[in-house]
């Protein structure tokens, strides 16, 4: 390695760099079985295959003067450099298997959509120039340059990974989501090879809006697949333990009862429950929310009104004698 002056190299992403060739120490290009070291094979075969972008890691900038002067030892012109900064985890610091360092396969094991997953990693330490954060893959190639490109690490966030899932679940047309969630489904004995698809549409429609992963389709699907529901103690401790639950729960099953089963919508079990809430004087919460853990299982599910037509009249009556069955040996 030359002794004097310093080796300097433009960095597509970090501009010009220059190390003192002072701090530079002679290394091995052969070794002792004659087998060539990476720094020598790397300069051959990227010239050999004419490679004219390196695209490589930061932790690689202090062995590019090495390269710059094997290329210009060989007379060769080196190819342009990039070198991309690191993803960290969140907090800073080196990104783990913890925090996220995984194969791409594990990701779509937990329920990633792959579009949702390549649109988060190109944001990190790149940006578009909309304010959108979820950018269609076709915008991102038309808009990716190198030089947009951050110098800086950014940090791996899962809860926007999450967030950003949930953004492309909520976007799919239905069919295609249902497609993508049957096998959780299935595992989970929700559905079986003969269950038509057009039987979870109505209940995915609602859950839709409430996922981040394919698999919450199992939790939010439940209650709408199965005639009996598993209950959540703590939503029943808090909700079904009041006073008047029972009578309220009982002056509602009487009134859904009355009711003909294409009139179970809710354009008409609003204001039927509204009725009831003026005619008893009792606020929303006091009604709503049993209501919701008896016919559900538990504390929070999309509108109580969406959520009883999707169940049905025959199941909602079903689940109501059960809960005042518990409430009322």
């Amino acid at each position: 390695m030359p002794r004097q002056g310093a080796t300097e190299f433009h960095d597509v992403i970090r501009g010009a760099i220059v190390y003192p060739n002072v701090q530079q120490d002679d290394f091995v290009l052969i070794k002792g079985d004659g087998f060539p070291t990476y720094h020598l094979a790397n300069v051959v075969d990227d010239h050999l295959m004419e490679i004219l972008h390196v695209l490589r890691g930061e932790e690689w900038i202090p062995s590019t003067p090495k390269h710059v002067c094997l290329y210009a030892a060989f007379g060769r012109q080196p190819p342009a450099f990039a070198h991309l900064p690191v993803i960290l985890a969140p907090g800073g610091g080196k990104l783990s298997k913890r925090h996220g360092a995984a194969a791409v396969a594990e990701y779509r094991a937990l329920g990633y959509l792959p579009d949702a997953l390549v649109n988060f990693l190109a944001l990190l330490g790149w940006a578009v120039s909309a304010d959108n954060e979820v950018v269609p893959r076709t915008d991102m190639v038309r808009e990716f340059t190198i030089e947009k490109i951050s110098k800086t690490g950014a940090q791996f966030d899962h809860e926007k990974l999450n967030w950003m899932n949930g953004a492309y679940i909520r976007n799919m047309p239905i069919e295609e989501l249902c497609a993508q969630v049957w096998p959780w489904l299935e595992q989970a004995g929700l559905v079986h090879a003969d269950t038509p698809r057009s039987a979870v549409y109505p209940g995915l429609r609602l859950a839709q809006e409430r996922m981040q992963l394919l698999p919450d389709a199992v939790q939010h699907l439940a209650c709408f697949l199965r005639d009996e529901v598993a209950y959540d103690p703590a939503a029943v401790k808090k909700f079904l333990a009041r006073p008047g639950v029972a009578t309220h729960l009982g002056a509602l099953r009487a009134r859904f009862a009355a009711l003909a089963d294409d009139a179970f919508t809710p354009a008409v079990l609003e204001p039927l429950l509204q009725a009831y809430l003026d005619q008893s004087g009792e606020p929303l919460k006091h009604v709503v929310h049993p209501l919701r853990v008896a016919v559900t299982g538990k504390a929070s599910s999309p509108g109580i009104f969406d959520t009883l037509a999707c169940i049905g009249r025959r199941r909602t009556l079903a689940r109501l004698d059960h809960t005042l069955a518990q409430l009322c040996p």
